[in-house]
């Protein structure tokens, strides 16, 4: 019949088109531009199975309830291959704010394939290849990247680490201190990352978080103490500055 005849022809076009691969997807558009799939046929007949990168798209096939014809022979349409879709960048760990750029790459479709890269408000989109650079965001801190084709789609992401410095210092104290007693200033920087802080306390030159004073005194009231802390990413120190509160030891 000439159904057969037309089965028979798609089948051999697409068998030697496709390298003798047995299963295709047999597309079918109708008048309104709606596609569909054809039903699964037995051996011998176009088959809706599809291998991981081949399909054949028919533009207009005779179909109950469309209007028109088929037009042309079948175009092969092949997807590059999934694990070729590479997502690049330029370095996974840097401060806040520092440029970055990212590479999205899905190369070897026919027709080509369509690649968006997408960061915090930033979008770009390209045939095969793409890129974008930004300054890298505290609260972003994964780029994706989107592979488009007729016949596969595919996505990658990536997680970065970025780090940023300490937006608040304090001092503590178990004030007020009673002369001849130990006292203690602690410092603390929060709200950065890593948590690995520098500390340098001014006048004392001391580089550690604790300022101790073995046996404090009178003189010590008042005295006016400074901690600064940065980490990697500071391009300033933060300080915080205490008054000192030395108080007398009542007698027995």
């Amino acid at each position: 019949s000439a159904t057969e005849t037309l089965s028979k022809l798609w089948q051999d076009y697409c068998n030697k088109a496709m390298n003798h691969t047995q299963y295709f997807e047999w597309y079918r558009r109708c008048k309104s531009g709606r596609t569909f799939l054809k039903d699964t046929e037995q051996s011998g007949r176009l088959a809706s199975r599809i291998t991981p990168r081949k399909v054949v798209k028919i533009p207009q096939l005779v179909h109950e309830g469309c209007v028109g014809g088929i037009s042309d022979i079948a175009d092969v349409v092949d997807s590059p291959e999934r694990d070729d879709l590479t997502l690049n960048v330029s370095r996974g760990k840097v401060c806040v704010d520092t440029p970055i750029k990212f590479r999205c790459s899905w190369k070897g479709g026919d027709p080509p394939a369509s690649v968006t890269l997408k960061y915090e408000k930033y979008s770009n989109t390209s045939k095969e290849e793409v890129e974008i650079n930004v300054k890298s965001s505290k609260f972003h801190q994964t780029v994706k990247c989107l592979g488009i084709h007729i016949a596969a789609n595919v996505s990658r992401e990536k997680n970065l680490t970025i780090y940023y410095p300490p937006d608040m210092v304090e001092i503590k104290a178990d004030e007020p201190f009673l002369e001849g007693d130990k006292g203690i200033l602690h410092c603390k920087a929060r709200n950065g990352y890593p948590e690995k802080y520098s500390y340098r306390w001014d006048p004392s030159k001391k580089t550690s978080q604790n300022l101790t004073f073995p046996q404090l005194n009178r003189t010590h009231n008042n005295e006016v103490y400074t901690c600064y802390v940065s980490n990697k990413c500071s391009k300033r120190e933060l300080h915080k500055t205490h008054w000192i509160n030395v108080e007398c030891k009542l007698k027995a």
